[in-house]
């Protein structure tokens, strides 16, 4: 466990954090582990674990190819011990198959937390907690149920 973190470490895990979603929306998988001292994530919505260097490469190219049109953003930090809880908001355009969907071009946003977790500087891994029902619902096609044309 971390010791409680003070101003300096608190910064210099924010720019940590900041480049590892900086490399996340340039698609670069390798800078993207390069801000990792462990390779985990683990992304809730899709009850989904990746540990290991080679595994989470996999998976972030996956990722990329599925999701090639969004930009994340960083919208607050929390500090913890041995973690930093940061609100996201990610936009894009639906480009890539999602859940079965299709791609169709319709464009979404979606809030987000990551729970990012360290060790003293060193970032361990990622959590991944985000609003799939709205994605979802914005990337569906319109229900005309009960609908009289």
């Amino acid at each position: 466990m971390s010791a409680t973190p003070d101003a300096a470490m608190r910064a210099r895990r924010e720019a940590t954090i900041q480049e590892h979603i900086a490399a996340e929306n340039r698609r670069d998988s390798a800078a993207t582990l390069a801000t990792m001292h462990e390779a985990h994530y683990d992304v809730v919505p899709w009850g989904l674990v990746v540990d290991g260097r080679e595994n989470v490469r996999e998976f972030l190219e996956g990722y990329f190819t599925m999701m090639p049109a969004i930009h994340t953003e960083a919208t607050r930090f929390y500090h913890a011990d041995d973690a930093v809880i940061v609100e996201t908001r990610t936009v894009g355009t639906h480009e890539g198959e999602i859940e079965g969907i299709p791609a169709n071009g319709r464009p979404f946003e979606v809030n987000g937390i990551g729970i990012f977790t360290f060790d003293g500087d060193n970032l361990l891994g990622e959590k991944v907690v985000s609003d799939m029902l709205s994605l979802l619902r914005q990337i569906s096609e319109p229900s005309t149920e009960g609908v009289s044309i």
